[in-house]
């Protein structure tokens, strides 16, 4: 379990407990496996990375490093 500080409606800061529901040992393997399905698919061909929610952003930047070669992931607002 996780714990971090929020800081509450009156400014004081107050202590939550966060659950760990997909470890990030998992997802890292996850993103690298991606990778290589997209290296597949699209070998040779041109590829653009779009993120949909500006909150994919590290995942969407984790898996564009991961491909060969890596590009630069484009966000839409």
């Amino acid at each position: 379990m996780t714990t971090f500080s929020v800081a509450a409606a009156s400014g004081m800061a107050m202590m939550a407990r966060m659950e760990t529901l997909i470890p990030s040992e998992r997802i890292a393997g996850r993103v690298v496996e991606l990778a290589g399905q997209i290296e597949r698919d699209h070998h040779g061909k041109p590829v653009m990375v779009v993120g949909v929610l500006t909150g994919c952003l590290v995942f969407l930047a984790d898996l564009a490093r991961r491909l060969d070669p890596p590009l630069p992931p484009h966000l839409v607002h």
